[in-house]
């Protein structure tokens, strides 16, 4: 049961505000529990008249508790008392013994345990932190270097990558070269061959066949040949680093290395047919 408010003792000679003191009576009355959590008070005029106060009297009192929390106001319903809010005294305590101490059941639950290594930013900051404290030292928090063995390891890693890249590119400036130079020293042929009728697409087509022949001879040879010597090379390196040797198989290496192969030799082989098909065949025939 709410008590009532007519018992609520108003001192009008008292240099405290009409509202705080009604305000104060209320609000002991909630921490005490006699108002308890939901209970519902009369409306402001009705509560005013009880107390013989003025109704903007009673409505600053009801916003004073309203404004701390205590008290509510709903639509249709009325101003209700919430549930108290814990308060914890200036002690040195957990907020678990506070939660107990104002009759509350609290509960654990983790949601969350895992383990995991510090980024190097958190790992940082951490030890900064640990620092800071009086008489503290900084931990070793940051990720230790890798072991020499793992530092070999990385710094093979990219071998076969470095290897391969550079064969590739000898590879091209080998097709490209050989090109150029068969369409220079056999001008004279694809002049005669112009004069016979043959087209500038033609012409374009007899460099850009070459340059497949070229590839597929260089794919039927280089291919076995350096499937052996790349395994040969990875057992010797395997030697002298902390790795075991297997075998290695690429097989999607093999199985893309002939069109990427054709297709980069079609494009090594655009320039010198386009400078075949542009051979002055009139100037060259008359100068041989």
């Amino acid at each position: 049961m709410a008590p009532s408010v007519g018992m609520i003792p108003v001192d009008r000679t008292s240099p405290v505000p009409l509202y705080f003191q009604v305000a104060q009576y209320l609000e002991r009355a909630i921490e005490s529990g006699e108002l308890p959590p939901g209970a519902q008070l009369e409306n402001e005029v009705q509560l005013a008249e009880q107390l013989g106060l003025s109704r903007p009297t009673m409505r600053r009192a009801m916003q004073y508790l309203v404004d701390r929390g205590m008290l509510v106001r709903r639509r249709g319903i009325g101003t209700q008392v919430v549930q108290t809010k814990v308060k914890r005294p200036v002690e040195l305590s957990s907020l678990w013994d506070d939660l107990v101490g104002s009759g509350q059941q609290p509960t654990t639950s983790v949601l969350s345990n895992e383990s995991k290594p510090a980024s190097i930013e958190v790992a940082r900051r951490l030890d900064a932190a640990a620092a800071a404290v009086k008489g503290g030292r900084g931990f070793t928090l940051a990720p230790p270097p890798p072991l020499p063995q793992v530092q070999e390891i990385q710094d093979v890693a990219v071998l076969p990558l470095a290897l391969g890249g550079f064969l590739a590119l000898l590879a091209a400036g080998a097709v490209g070269h050989a090109l150029a130079i068969a369409v220079r020293r056999r001008r004279h042929e694809l002049a005669v061959l112009r004069a016979l009728g043959l087209t500038r697409l033609q012409t374009r087509m007899v460099v850009i066949t070459q340059a497949s022949v070229l590839t597929v001879i260089g794919l039927a040879f280089g291919v076995p040949l350096g499937v052996a010597l790349g395994r040969s090379i990875w057992r010797v390196v395997a030697g002298f680093t902390p790795l075991a040797y297997h075998p290695p198989l690429a097989v999607w290496a093999l199985l893309l290395i002939a069109p990427v192969a054709l297709l980069a030799a079609n494009l090594l082989a655009a320039w010198p047919g386009e400078q075949a098909a542009r051979l002055r065949t009139g100037h060259i025939l008359r100068r041989e």
